[in-house]
């Protein structure tokens, strides 16, 4: 089989799937865990925060210049492996279609269904997605788009009492309402990046 052109890898866009916490980040592989630390891929986090770029704008970065592209492209493939990172499609699909089907899915679990995906149009796959964050689209989306943290959180305590699963402790609510807070401001950004919303 002959090698990967290079080129054709250059070309390749990536995106952010998950925004990176802490000082390093730990990856289970096949054959051991290893722990970045936050200098060796703080830069590409950065820059993919933006928006997706290409696998030749990611090596071209100066601290990754700096390591040389060999241990670039190792640090962008560990990225892949840990799903900080995503291969974007060539083509997007459709973001109607996959934002209608989202919707769905987002309806069918706040019915009670295990739904835990959502199509990413510009992926050209599917990102996961807990059950809460899905019962937080879904409220967000029957206020129409336009529901502040504390009232989504007030609406998805509301429906997670009609699936019979209220929350008795106010430290609860108190982490529902953060919750709904960080969704708002990290997870549906990172969505539209991604193309689950528009």
């Amino acid at each position: 089989m002959p090698p990967p052109d290079p080129k054709a890898l250059d070309a390749v866009r990536l995106h952010l799937m998950t925004p990176v916490a802490g000082d390093a980040l730990s990856i289970t592989t096949s054959f051991s865990e290893i722990t970045l630390q936050r200098p060796a891929y703080e830069e590409i986090v950065a820059d993919l925060a933006a928006g997706p770029r290409a696998i030749a704008n990611l090596v071209a970065l100066p601290s990754m210049r700096k390591q040389g592209r060999t241990n670039a492209m190792q640090i962008l493939a560990l990225l892949l492996h840990a799903r900080t990172l995503a291969v974007g499609s060539a083509q997007a699909a459709p973001l109607q279609a996959a934002e209608r089907l989202n919707r769905v899915i987002a309806r069918a679990v706040s019915d009670g269904l295990p739904y835990d995906h959502l199509s990413a149009a510009k992926l050209g796959s599917a990102v996961a997605a807990s059950e809460l964050d899905l019962l937080l689209l879904d409220q967000w989306l029957g206020g129409g788009g336009d529901r502040d943290a504390a009232a989504l959180a007030t609406a998805t305590e509301a429906r997670l009492v009609q699936l019979g699963r209220p929350l008795n402790e106010p430290a609860a609510r108190a982490q529902l309402t953060d919750r709904a807070a960080a969704f708002l401001r990290q997870t549906l950004p990172r969505w539209r990046s991604l193309g689950v919303l528009s």
